[in-house]
Order: C-alpha cells, then sequence, then structure tokens
C-alpha cells in the first residue's frame, strides 16, 4: 500500500508541474510542445524545494495565501457567470443554436449528455475520486501540528466544507453557464473553456487570454506545492521504514526532508518528460490522470479495508481522532473504490496503456520487496506507536485484575494470559518504547 500511495503522490506532482508549465506558455505565448518546456517544469520544481526547504511554517503561508487568491477568483468568476446562466438554453438545449439542433447527431449526444443512468454515474466516478483526493495532503499537513486530536478534525472538516460547496456550485452554474453542456463536454479543459466564454476571451491573441492564464496560476501552484509536501512525507516514511535507503529521510535544520524532495523532483521531471513522448498534451494530461486515479483508488480501497480489520480487532485502541461514520463509512468508501476500478477498466479509452504501465510497477515492485526490500525493514516510529498502544492497554487490564497481588508472585486475573502480560512488560522496559502514559523506561 505504501507504494501505491508513493506512486499516486510523485504522478500528482507531475500532473501538476505539467499544469503550471501549460498556464506559463498560455501566459507568455507559446506552444505547450516547445522544446524549451522541461526547464519551465524544472523552474517551478527548483522553487517549490527553495520555498519549502528554507522553512515549513512560510511554505504553510504561501499555500494559504494561494488558496485564499484561488478561492476569490472563484468567487468572481461566480458572480460573472451567473447572469449567463440558462438552463433552458445551456442544458436542455445545450448551448446550440436553433440549426445545430436539427443536426440528427447533435440530437443524440444531448440526449446522451442529459439522461440519467446508472451506467453514467458509473462512468463519472473516475473524476469524482479525483475530485475526492483533493484534500487528502491536509490531513497529512495537519499531523505536524501542535494538537493533532483537534487539528485533524479542523482541517479535514474545512477542507471537505470547502470543496463541498465549490463542487456543488459548479455542478449547478458551469452547464449551466455560457457556452452550454455540448460545448464543455467536447473539451478535456471544461473550466478553462467556461471562464474564457464567461468573460469573452476571443483567442490567444487576446489581453484576457494571458490575464485569464496568470489568474489561474495560483491554482496549479498550491497543488503542486501540496503533492510535494505529502510526497515528501510519503518517501520519508517509507524510507524510515526500510522500504527506500535510508538517506532518503535526512532532514534539514528545518525539519524538511530535503534529500526526499530533491528525489521526488528528479523523478517526476524524469516521468512528464517520458509522459510528454506519448503524444499531444492533452493525451499526456489525461494519462497522468487516469494513472493517479488508479493508484489513488486502489491505495485507499486497501486503506478502507485495514481501518475497518483494526477496528474489528482492536475496539479499544486510542486513535488521535475518530472517524464519525465509522466502519459503516469505511465499508461505502471500499465500495465506491472499488467501483471506480471497474469503470476505468471498462470504460477508459487507453484502459490497456494504463494496465500495461500499472502491472508493470506492481511485478518490479513486487519482486523488488522479495529479493531485496524484505530483510532491510526497520521498526519504525509507527509500529513503536502500536506498540506502545498495546502494552499500555495490556498494563492497564493486568494492573486492574492484580488487586493486591506481590509483584513476585504475580498471576494473571480474570483469564489475562501470562504470556501477553509478559510481553507487555518487556516492551513497556526497553528504552525505545516507553509507554503511551507518560512513564519513563525503567
Amino acid at each position: 500500500m505504501g507504494q501505491l500511495d508513493m506512486v499516486y503522490w510523485i504522478l500528482t506532482v507531475v500532473a501538476y508541474q505539467g499544469g503550471c508549465g501549460r498556464y506559463t506558455a498560455r501566459l507568455f505565448g507559446f506552444s505547450t510542445s516547445a522544446t524549451f518546456m522541461p526547464v519551465i517544469w524544472l523552474i517551478f520544481l527548483m522553487l517549490v524545494n527553495i520555498l519549502m526547504n528554507l522553512t515549513v511554517k512560510w511554505s504553510f503561508h504561501t499555500m494559504i495565501a494561494c488558496t485564499v487568491f484561488a478561492w476569490s477568483f472563484y468567487v468572481v468568476w461566480f458572480f460573472s457567470a451567473v447572469p449567463s446562466a440558462n438552463y433552458t438554453a445551456n442544458i436542455a438545449n445545450g448551448g446550440l443554436s436553433a440549426t445545430d439542433l436539427l443536426d440528427p447527431g447533435n440530437q443524440s449526444l444531448l440526449k446522451s449528455l442529459n439522461s440519467v443512468s446508472v451506467v453514467g454515474i458509473i462512468q463519472a466516478l473516475p473524476y469524482v475520486a479525483w475530485f475526492y483526493g483533493g484534500y487528502e495532503a491536509a490531513p497529512l499537513a495537519a499531523e505536524e501540528a501542535v494538537d493533532i486530536r483537534t487539528s485533524i478534525p479542523k482541517v479535514t472538516y474545512w477542507m471537505v466544507g470547502m470543496l463541498g460547496v465549490g463542487g456543488l456550485v459548479s455542478i449547478l452554474l458551469a452547464p449551466a453557464a455560457n457556452p452550454g453542456i455540448v460545448a464543455i463536454s467536447g473539451t478535456p479543459r471544461p473550466n478553462w473553456m467556461n471562464m474564457a466564454t464567461t468573460w469573452g476571451v476571443t483567442g490567444s491573441s487576446d489581453p484576457k487570454f494571458r490575464l485569464l492564464a496568470f489568474l489561474m496560476m495560483p491554482l496549479e501552484i498550491v497543488g503542486l506545492m501540496g503533492a510535494m509536501y505529502a510526497c515528501s512525507r510519503s518517501v520519508y516514511a517509507s524510507s524510515r521504514a526500510g522500504y527506500l535507503p535510508t538517506s532518503l529521510s535526512l532532514t534539514s535544520k528545518s525539519g524538511a526532508p530535503y534529500v526526499s524532495m530533491i528525489f521526488i523532483t528528479l523523478l517526476s521531471f524524469i516521468v512528464n518528460i517520458a509522459f510528454s513522448y506519448a503524444g499531444e498534451d492533452d493525451f499526456a494530461h489525461a494519462l497522468t490522470v487516469f494513472l493517479i486515479l488508479m493508484y489513488e483508488c486502489c491505495a485507499n480501497f486497501m486503506k478502507q479495508l485495514i481501518f475497518v480489520r483494526l477496528r474489528y480487532r482492536m475496539p479499544t485502541l486510542p486513535r488521535p481522532y475518530k472517524a464519525p461514520f465509522s466502519i459503516a463509512g469505511a465499508c461505502v468508501s471500499a465500495v465506491l473504490f472499488a467501483l471506480t476500478i471497474a469503470s476505468m477498466i471498462a470504460f477508459q479509452t487507453h484502459v490497456w496503456l494504463l494496465l500495461i504501465i500499472f502491472g508493470c510497477h506492481i511485478l518490479f515492485a513486487s519482486i523488488l520487496y522479495v529479493v531485496y526490500i524484505k530483510s532491510r525493514l526497520c521498526l519504525t516510529p509507527e509500529k513503536v506507536f502500536l506498540r506502545e498502544q498495546l502494552s499500555y492497554m495490556f498494563n492497564r487490564d493486568s494492573s486492574l485484575h492484580s488487586g493486591a497481588q506481590s509483584s513476585t508472585g504475580m498471576k494473571s486475573g480474570n483469564g489475562v494470559d501470562k504470556k501477553k502480560t509478559k510481553s507487555a512488560n518487556g516492551l513497556a522496559s526497553n528504552p525505545k518504547l516507553a509507554t503511551v502514559a507518560g512513564t519513563s523506561p525503567v
């Protein structure tokens, strides 16, 4: 699962650096197929590395500033698009003229766009999963806060609320605004077309074209920074556990895992160059997005299963944050992720290419794990934390049932297993495994 999660974030970095390069090309008026485009990607990656390695605090402030700017831009777009919203003209008639409505091909397309079916909902699940992936980095950042018991739920609820409101407004308004549902469905970048039409952008020679590219740039920058942050922590954790070389877990004075960030920069840069040879920019971008979705859905499907297993096997395990929907929510999420994977396999155009890349990586990772990684695994702080929790639980239970028994002739009360108590005491006496109760190791 760690491999899936790490590759998912690396591909997300690839997608956002491609987006930064795309908007830079529109801003300065050159083609996305220009030979110097890799230089643009590298410049953005270097700037993000410098900012996030200098101080984590200011990198967070930068992401907050970009997010506020992005939401301000979104609010401006909303009030600009409201006057052109017309559900009859742009959804029922698809934004087509009276002459175009007579065309049988347009009538068939319009009927398929306006019909609601179970198959259509399943086909749309990958786009929902892409939307869902937007707030996964926020709880990762909240883990480094002072009190994760309050920061994780606060950040999670804020992100879900913001994306929920933004998604609902987009669903209700974007298809109803100009240029209509038919034009939006036929473009790989519906947001750009919707905003360009709303603001009356006539073409690349229009000054508003470059202004729009400049205003949309912070959205890609904050995405790149968030993906870099989450990916560096994933690589750092894998390195610390022995899945990757231990040098990748080195940190700077500010606490940033600078070696893992350099590794991610180089690897994502190479992957982006490789994808640029896949064909047109739109195809390369679509391939990246659907690969991200494949890894994201597989990783999150496994996370739901692990969560359910832990809740059943260790129901009293202390947790810094309790999921509000518990096992039921995890089961529903697992079903949705499984349906999303099935949807991509059944309905996506270039699924064979996705499956070849995904299958080759899984095969390579499995062989690498058996041959090299398995013998190098380390006791990570996460595993230490779990042992501490188990030790604390066993010690607490044994102390409740021991009563006034002496420490030398101690017998387990009420059927408590002696081996478990002895094992727990051995864990508690280990200096590296101090109990969570706050007592110093003996």
